[in-house]
């Protein structure tokens, strides 16, 4: 009975399109790990200019490419790592490896070769996406790309779960306007 229980636990708070853990488990995860003080890596992956993608393409599409991210986050694992979708196209994995900037390296050369399928032959010729803005101006949006913000091992000492994700948005905003494909600190 008690399995039955975890698993319909586990079931619900599953992200519906990708089947990965959601935000209940990833904090749990996160909590965990800063309880125990454990050496591990935390990577916040979230998709650039996804929501014009959305707008040019439909969301449907929009779907395919976070289903398309999932799975290569999922073929990167190994059995001691962690993915987990908070929502969107916003993802969290956490490691172990020594090595977060060749993990990130793979995991953006991988989702730049798959991506280049879901668009038109005219936006991959051009390198952008022709869209509106907000202010209804027609702008030349960039092609999705991904930001990767990461906090390595026992880099600081945090206290909970919300000075680490506090942190890790803080340096996804900061590596988007540096225009970085990661950051180290």
């Amino acid at each position: 009975m008690k399995s039955t229980e975890i698993s319909i636990l586990t079931a619900r708070e599953e992200n519906p399109l990708t089947g990965l853990p959601g935000n209940i488990i990833i904090n749990e995860k996160i909590s965990n790990m800063t309880v125990s003080n454990k050496d591990a890596t935390i990577m916040y992956i979230d998709m650039d200019h996804f929501k014009t993608y959305n707008d040019v393409y439909g969301f449907e599409k929009g779907d395919e490419i976070i289903k398309m991210l999932a799975g290569i986050l999922i073929e990167t694992a190994d059995h001691s790592d962690f993915v987990g979708h908070i929502g969107g196209d916003d993802f969290i994995f956490v490691t172990d490896k020594n090595a977060p900037e060749m993990l990130i390296k793979y995991i953006q050369n991988k989702f730049n070769e798959r991506i280049k399928h879901y668009y038109s032959n005219e936006d991959l010729m051009n390198g952008f996406m022709i869209a509106q803005n907000r202010g209804g101006s027609v702008e030349k949006i960039p092609l999705v790309t991904l930001t990767i913000a990461y906090i390595a091992g026992r880099e600081q000492k945090f206290k909970n779960t919300y000075e680490i994700t506090e942190e890790l948005a803080k340096r996804k905003k900061k590596i988007k306007n540096l225009k970085l494909d990661y950051m180290v600190k």
